[in-house]
């Protein structure tokens, strides 16, 4: 039952609105990843996050689970798209990773909006 109120459709969860945009590294679309997207609470913003893949380059909030506006923390991670198979035989579909996760910081719109995300380094 507490599910049933969230969403953009109504409820008793504060609005979301869909978010969607490109990530590149270093240039190149990042082949396969995820971006966590966290209100900064320390700048006051609040409400809940989400979480969006990366696919070929483009990633969008799902359905009904979009973000609130206002500053945000992105956390990008992004791979290859190469699958792997360790030595234990289990197979890694997202393959190696491109870079360190990666925390960028942006102000967001109180509507559906596009946020295109250039990633320029491996980070640490």
């Amino acid at each position: 039952m507490l599910m049933s109120g969230c969403g953009s459709g109504g409820g008793d969860g504060p609005k979301r609105f869909d978010l969607s945009g490109t990530v590149t590294y270093q240039g190149k679309p990042v082949p396969v990843g995820v971006i966590l997207l966290e209100p900064d609470t320390e700048k006051g913003n609040s409400g809940p996050g989400t979480l969006a893949d990366i696919t070929n380059g483009t990633y969008r909030t799902p359905p009904g689970k979009g973000v609130v506006g206002g500053p945000y923390l992105f956390r990008v991670q992004g791979y290859d798209g190469i699958p792997i198979t360790h030595s234990d035989m289990t197979t890694s579909d997202q393959g190696k990773v491109l870079f360190s996760e990666q925390t960028l910081f942006r102000e967001l719109p109180k509507q559906n909006a596009v946020e295109n995300l250039e990633i320029s380094s491996k980070g640490n």
